[in-house]
């Protein structure tokens, strides 16, 4: 039986699951030995990694708790060693808008396709992963304008307004398929999404804040 499978007829998004497969395989690098056998103690020791983040140490423990849940309920281990995990805090909300001078190279960005990621993010509020999956197909005009369907995280779908200019931008640079085609098949991973936004950010901020800079933007509306 495969994990991947399990999650994907479970209607995980492919995202998900390779996130999930990465904290896996880190898991098992770290032990040295496949990750389905690891001890409640080996777990609470990697878990307790230093250096990360409050929201990752979570989305890790999430991983966890899952896979050995299904490993416990498919019989391929008769205990679940995740039983004494202990919660993990949630990180303080501390959003960073962009600053407006990173704001404004990025926008006028001189390569097309990270141009148009910087604007999905900044000026509609998309997450990497779903900067990565923009197809033209959801890019559609109704009466009142131009609307983009963006593919979120648990595979829910939500319909965002965009501008007429955003909307011409991305219909004349992006691919006529993928919006950010990969390199042989298929979209851009989101992970190289998130590098190039990255690589538009001031030291100190992240690719997040494009999305931080979208809602400070919207809020003072």
């Amino acid at each position: 039986m495969d994990f991947s499978t399990h999650l994907r007829a479970s209607g995980d998004a492919q995202s998900t699951i390779d996130l999930r497969t990465r904290h896996l395989a880190y898991l098992a690098a770290a032990m040295g030995r496949p990750a389905k056998l690891a001890t409640a103690a080996e777990l609470e020791a990697f878990l307790g990694t230093p250096g990360w983040s409050a929201d990752y140490r979570r989305s890790v423990r999430s991983t966890l708790t899952t896979f050995f849940r299904w490993l416990e309920v498919t019989g391929q281990r008769a205990d679940n060693p995740t039983a004494t995990l202990p919660r993990c805090k949630a990180a303080p909300p501390h959003p960073r808008p962009l600053p407006e001078d990173a704001w404004r190279r990025a926008r006028k960005h001189e390569e097309p396709t990270v141009q148009a990621m910087a604007r999905l993010a900044g000026e509609a509020g998309l997450r990497r992963s779903e900067i990565a999956q923009a197809h033209q197909n959801d890019l559609w005009r109704d009466l009142l304008g131009w609307t983009l369907t963006v593919h979120g995280k648990g595979g829910k779908d939500r319909d965002v307004p965009i501008s007429d200019d955003l909307a011409g931008f991305l219909r004349a640079r992006c691919g006529s398929a993928w919006m950010f085609p990969g390199r042989f098949d298929g979209h851009l991973s989101s992970d190289n999404v998130g590098r190039h936004l990255k690589a538009l950010c001031p030291p100190g901020f992240s690719g997040h804040s494009f999305r931080h800079r979208y809602a400070s933007v919207l809020y003072g509306r």
